[in-house]
């Protein structure tokens, strides 16, 4: 089991309240708030000299695709990787995101798939990593902190107080200062 799936598991069972980051599809019987935190955007990233770019699902055809275990990759995405697990190699483990970056780096997948944050940042903490090349993207999701269906009534009136907080930091600007601080600049 990857940490990811023991964290969903804790907050589902209610050994933890709420859980950082995920999307709607990632544990869809959680109590949501309304207002996403953020804007994740799942990117396909290539070696430097690629010249490959995202166009569609089918765009992906005759590629070999590097993804992460149990995450979810959206409604026009995860489909496509169900169909064609010959083409699909899943990566789990210790530092999954590292292992597909050194797996593209040695021309074992043609592309891997990750959001643009996530590998930016982890580039920013391994630059001996040699950085992929921006490919396109799709449309980007909401990003939420899930609360525990295990307590409902606490989940309502704690996502009732992240919806609260919310709208008052995107009234005022502080939503887009702390974003500006805290997560890298995307490439496109």
């Amino acid at each position: 089991m990857t940490s990811w799936s023991r964290s969903i598991s804790h907050v589902r069972t209610g050994l933890a309240d709420i859980l950082l980051g995920a999307y709607r599809e990632d544990a869809s019987d959680f109590v949501f708030h309304e207002r996403p935190l953020a804007t994740s955007r799942m990117v396909f990233w290539t070696c430097p000299e690629s010249k490959w770019s995202f166009d569609g699902p089918a765009s992906l055809d005759g590629l070999k695709i590097g993804i992460i275990k149990d995450y979810a990759y959206g409604e026009e995405l995860d489909p496509y990787f169900a169909k064609h697990t010959d083409r699909v190699q899943v990566t789990s483990g210790k530092n999954p995101l590292a292992t597909m970056v050194r797996k593209l780096e040695h021309g074992r997948v043609d592309v891997i798939i990750e959001d643009d944050w996530v590998l930016l940042h982890h580039l920013q903490e391994h630059p001996d990593l040699q950085r992929p090349r921006w490919a396109g993207a799709v449309e980007g999701v909401g990003v939420f902190t899930p609360l525990s269906p295990a307590n409902p009534e606490k989940s309502k009136r704690l996502a009732g107080l992240i919806d609260k907080t919310v709208k008052a930091f995107e009234s005022d600007g502080r939503l887009e200062r702390l974003l500006e601080k805290y997560v890298v600049k995307r490439d496109q």
